[in-house]
């Protein structure tokens, strides 16, 4: 069992390259599959959900390197 140290880790791992955390060794395609069974309505609504967390992932990702960067140049 990892403890929580680990997995905070990894999760801010995840964010750092751009993806969600625990999102690792997942197929886009084969979730996609378990949605052409759903209603159209609630499976548009989970596809926009997912489009709209990648957006706000980058826009974290790209938040926390300008504050990185801050801090780099406030220390010269």
């Amino acid at each position: 069992m990892k403890s929580e140290l680990e997995v905070y880790k990894e999760g801010m791992e995840a964010l750092e390259q751009g993806t969600l955390p625990g999102a690792r060794g997942r197929d886009p395609s084969k979730e996609e599959e378990g949605l052409e069974d759903m209603e159209p309505k609630l499976r548009e609504a989970i596809l926009k959900m997912r489009k709209l967390d990648r957006i706000l992932t980058k826009k974290v990702k790209r938040e926390k390197e300008v504050k990185r960067d801050r801090l780099i140049l406030e220390r010269r």
